[in-house]
């Protein structure tokens, strides 16, 4: 699996090759121009539940509001995770099958440009079946799963990954828009979750994020303050928002709120 996480690693790193995975949207969170933000209570949250994963195998569902940096946070945290054997990042607009191994079968042979996602399904087939530790062998990333698909066909595949061997072998991570997740899959007691909520940016991470892009809070209405502690918004307000919103979010043009 050396070469899959080669090219996750260019995913992360290249806008060109993010685009192109990632049906259109920048995740490049190592990229050495990215002004990435520290979101420590989120990337502890997953810390934490990754180290007990053994003990409850639940999935992780990181829910918030829209701009507020789910898919990043998730992503940074990810990229930073070198003993994970296998991650699949899946966009839910990328989302083939709500069956487990045609979906990572499909994702994995996307990523590396292979056109045989058969070879691929039965390769991840076997490493399920004949896993040895306790760890697993996949960490498989569900991104704004609010974004496509019904809430059955998503449920289909929850339901499908809490059964042998995919519990033992596979742990999700599930980002989500809070409301949506709460509606539709909230009541379903009879799936595991270990849920987590990413807010807007917390003072020292608004005061970071603003002195990394060569801001000073004084230059910006108190109430458009409170509307930049949502990382999309902030993004759009830099000195390069076009570039960067680019780069950030795949915004073509930048927006300047006049309060």
């Amino acid at each position: 699996m050396n070469r899959q996480a080669k090219e996750l690693g260019k995913c992360f790193n290249s806008p060109e090759r993010s685009r192109v995975v990632f049906e259109g949207q920048l995740i490049t969170v190592t990229a050495a121009d990215v002004k990435l933000i520290e979101r420590g209570e989120a990337l502890n949250a997953l810390s934490e539940w990754w180290q007990q994963w053994p003990s409850h195998r639940r999935a992780k569902v990181v829910l918030g509001e829209e701009g507020n940096g789910k898919t990043w946070a998730v992503a940074a945290w990810a990229a930073r995770q070198p003993t994970i054997q296998c991650t699949v990042f899946v966009n839910a607009r990328a989302a083939k099958s709500p069956n487990p191994s045609q979906l990572l079968a499909s994702a994995v042979s996307s990523l590396i440009d292979d056109a045989d996602p058969e070879r691929w399904r039965k390769r991840i087939n076997r490493w399920v079946t004949f896993q040895t530790t306790d760890r697993p062998v996949v960490l498989l990333v569900l991104d704004g799963i609010n974004e496509r698909h019904a809430p059955a066909w998503w449920q289909a595949l929850f339901d499908r990954l809490q059964e042998r061997p995919w519990s033992s072998a596979v742990a999700t991570i599930i980002t989500c828009r809070t409301s949506y997740w709460r509606q539709y899959f909230g009541p379903l007691d009879h799936l595991k979750w270990s849920e987590s909520e990413i807010g807007p940016f917390s003072e020292a991470e608004l005061s970071e994020a603003l002195r990394r892009h060569g801001l000073r809070r004084s230059e910006f209405d108190e109430g458009l303050v409170r509307l930049l502690r949502k990382p999309r918004y902030l993004a759009m307000q830099t000195p390069n928002a076009r570039d960067a919103c680019w780069r950030f979010y795949g915004i073509q043009a930048p927006v300047r709120f006049n309060l």
